[in-house]
């Protein structure tokens, strides 16, 4: 569910970019790809194969001048699960360009699991981030390793985030499964039950305000699954 949610945010993007395709007289090789428009049009044809063989000709973008095309390039490594360049991806974590920090991540948190435990002390600093967006990419990111220490650091940050950010760690610390969360998770589901659920939806923008309801749900499923566990 996650990857098609993640999917679909860019779908409107790329059905633009796809109007670039190959011009008349092109063969089936690998064409030229000169502008951005057309980098990005290809990279996203390549990613929506899924087709995991796609991944190479899609990691050669990671060395492109434009940090919006390498943006591009992470995201659909991490749609392919192209596990081999995690390492590459997490490199770009460091990177100057939040935009580019936040897309590497995006693209780390389509194909982490609980074997990249070794990722963890990166995506921490990037927590620290000013950038929103990017803050919420690492809190994915470190929920799908799923480490029980990560709890700790999760449940310290929760009432300093913005509500957006505050969704992730709860979706986190369901997948984490740690007891240690519940105290926080129970104590906060009192304060969003008692908060007015009538006011409108204004829709699931990513870092938009989450509707009462929704932190609700979204509460409510992680506390389930922690006390299933």
């Amino acid at each position: 569910m996650d990857k098609l949610l993640r999917l679909l945010v860019f779908l409107s993007v790329s059905m633009l970019l796809a109007c670039s395709g190959p011009r008349d007289g092109e063969s089936g090789e690998k064409r030229m790809v000169e502008t951005k428009v057309e980098k990005i049009a290809h990279i996203s044809s390549l990613g929506y194969s899924g087709n995991l063989d796609h991944a190479k000709e899609v990691a050669e973008y990671l060395e492109d001048d434009d940090l919006e095309v390498v943006g591009q390039a992470c995201f659909y490594l991490g749609y392919l699960e192209a596990r081999e360049y995690i390492p590459r991806l997490a490199q770009l974590l460091e990177h100057e360009d939040a935009e580019l920090v936040n897309m590497a991540a995006s693209g780390l948190g389509l194909m982490v699991d609980n074997r990249d435990a070794y990722l963890l002390k990166a995506l921490y600093r990037v927590l620290d981030d000013p950038n929103l967006s990017v803050r919420m990419s690492a809190i994915e990111t470190i929920g799908k390793i799923q480490a029980e220490a990560s709890a700790t650091m999760l449940i310290s940050r929760f009432y300093r985030e913005e509500p957006a950010a505050k969704l992730q760690i709860i979706q986190a610390l369901g997948l984490i499964r740690s007891k240690n969360a519940l105290p926080l998770l129970e104590g906060y589901l009192k304060e969003v039950k008692a908060m007015d659920h009538s006011v409108p939806n204004k829709g699931g923008v990513r870092g938009s305000v989450p509707h009462p309801s929704a932190m609700q749900a979204v509460l409510e499923e992680a506390i389930s699954s922690i006390r299933a566990s």
